[in-house]
């Protein structure tokens, strides 16, 4: 009786012990992906305008072994990027913003793999995308990379082979101005003549000096 109670005693020790070893180890990998997550740079990607993004992309999809395609700013047919690898050809849509992707986009992309004969057609924001967007995105065959996924499929890369967002902030000319906050920045007027006021204003009351 005696055995069998320390035999019982040693079990739940073990167990235990293992529990708590899982809990070290899974604490110690939440902490590294936050870390690795930090060297994402996602501030720095809410920050870039739609053109920056779509250079960023360029360069992480180029990074890892995909032949790029920029296609035009203008009549680009739904498509920011095409991408191809293994003789899979792949319609990108880039969508930098502050709010979810709505049901437009998903209809844009699907139309460019149409045009640009692609075998699968992607959308990848920083944000989110509707419900409206998902339902029809998934009847279309279309592959949704909100920022969880994107973050994710950066995570993937070997750190080494990411850009570094910063780094297009600083050497890719904007084509828009982005307020600190994330959301596109206008031209206001007040007494001392125009300056860039953000588009969330009052929410946000960020100025900068159009230079």
């Amino acid at each position: 009786m005696y055995q069998g109670g320390g035999s019982i005693t040693l079990f739940i020790i073990v167990v235990t012990l293992l529990l708590a070893l899982f809990a070290v180890l899974n604490i110690y990998k939440q902490r590294a992906r936050k870390q690795r997550i930090k060297k994402i740079g996602m501030s720095d990607i809410d920050r870039m305008d739609g053109h920056q993004f779509e250079q960023y992309l360029a360069l992480l999809f180029s990074a890892i072994g995909y032949s790029v395609q920029v296609t035009p700013a203008t009549r680009d047919y739904g498509a920011d990027l095409i991408i191809a690898k293994d003789s899979t050809r792949i319609a990108v849509q880039a969508k930098r913003q502050r709010n979810a992707v709505g049901i437009s986009a998903v209809q844009e992309v699907s139309g460019a793999k149409a045009y640009y004969n692609t075998d699968q057609a992607w959308i990848l924001t920083n944000d989110r995308f509707t419900s409206s967007a998902v339902k029809l995105a998934r009847s279309a065959d279309v592959m949704l990379f909100d920022r969880s996924k994107l973050m994710d499929f950066i995570l993937q890369i070997h750190p080494d082979l990411v850009p570094i967002p910063r780094n297009i902030l600083q050497g890719v000319p904007a084509k828009e101005v982005i307020c600190q906050c994330g959301e596109k920045m206008i031209k206001r007027k007040g007494p001392s003549g125009q300056f860039w006021g953000c588009k969330a204003f009052p929410k946000c009351r960020y100025t900068q000096p159009i230079r």
